[in-house]
């Protein structure tokens, strides 16, 4: 029998077009295809989905205002949260351009 790990290119590339809640989901359907979503296929994954420039942006931000978390994974879920906050609120989600406003206002009161 083949190992999963034969076909991790193609897992990875096929749930990289998943919705992110259900890669998430998918990740937990045992213990072999969680450990093949890695801190690199979720650090490829954000940027895709923002952009390097989202995330070198996000990482010149203090650190106490930013709290960043141990990785993109994290990064990741913290944002969806925040944008399902706002879709229940049925406020339009963030743009890239909302989060850079609004870290540049929040610089301000440092």
């Amino acid at each position: 029998m083949l190992s999963i790990y034969n076909n991790l290119d193609i897992i990875q590339l096929l749930s990289s077009n998943l919705e992110f809640d259900d890669l998430l989901n998918f990740s937990i359907v045992n213990k072999s295809i969680y450990q093949i979503f890695d801190n690199l296929f979720y650090k490829n994954l954000a940027y895709k989905m923002y952009g390097i420039n989202f995330w070198l942006k996000a990482r010149h931000r203090p650190i106490k205002k930013s709290n960043p978390l141990n990785n993109y994974k994290l990064e990741l879920i913290r944002i969806e949260k925040f944008q399902k906050g706002l879709d229940s609120l049925n406020i339009n989600r963030w743009t890239k351009k909302d989060f850079y406003n609004y870290w540049k206002y929040d610089n301000i009161y440092l």
